[in-house]
């Protein structure tokens, strides 16, 4: 099975993705668990120096350029791993390269053409938070688009209605959950989405 976490800055994707790896290994199963963009490899050291300066905001398609780069990267990791029946779930996937990249002024049919090859998750979990209380959680704002107030919540927008769109068609692969919750509250509502979603592929 293939989960994609998703959501803006600061609303506790790396926790839930954490936890979710954690309880299938329990679960006595084999889990990969992956971060996009992989900031460790060489394409993800590009990304974070464009993040670190005007330069993400500035050349956004150049960006999102590289962050393809490293998502199809990522991807072959994926594909190899569901042929081995692992548990996969990823922080960020396509949705954020479709949010961003429109934020910052790209059509949504080119960010749509640019990803269509990527392995698509099972099922898409969005950590929904308004701005306003995630920049509470992380008061230092680490990159530029942290710092730019208008974008992160045209993120946030973005990401509710791509979720809208998506859900009138297979709710059950497009689940919002309330991040404003304990990590606790919102990793058990996503293994109850995850579970059911697991019980109607079979």
């Amino acid at each position: 099975m293939f989960v994609a976490i998703e959501g803006g800055d600061a609303v506790g994707k790396n926790t839930l993705t954490t936890k979710i790896f954690e309880w299938v290994l329990v679960q006595g199963n084999r889990a990969k668990r992956y971060t996009c963009p992989n900031y460790e490899g060489p394409i993800g050291r590009v990304i974070l120096d464009r993040l670190l300066t005007h330069r993400a905001l500035s050349e956004p398609l150049e960006l999102q350029c590289m962050m393809m780069a490293d998502r199809y990267a990522t991807a072959a990791k994926i594909d190899r791993d569901l042929l081995t029946s692992a548990f996969v779930v990823v922080d960020r996937w396509w949705q954020s390269a479709y949010v961003y990249g429109h934020a910052t002024g790209i059509e949504k049919s080119l960010l749509m053409d640019m990803h269509e090859h990527l392995p698509q998750a099972q099922i898409n979990i969005l950590l929904d938070l308004p701005w306003e209380q995630a920049t509470t959680r992380r008061p230092y704002k680490r990159d530029s688009y942290e710092k730019n107030e208008e974008l992160m919540k045209k993120v946030r927008q973005g990401y509710l209605d791509l979720w809208t769109q998506n859900k009138d068609r297979t709710p059950d692969k497009w689940v919002v959950i309330d991040a404003s919750q304990s990590p606790d509250e919102v990793f058990a509502q996503a293994i109850k989405h995850i579970e059911a979603r697991k019980l109607t592929l079979k």
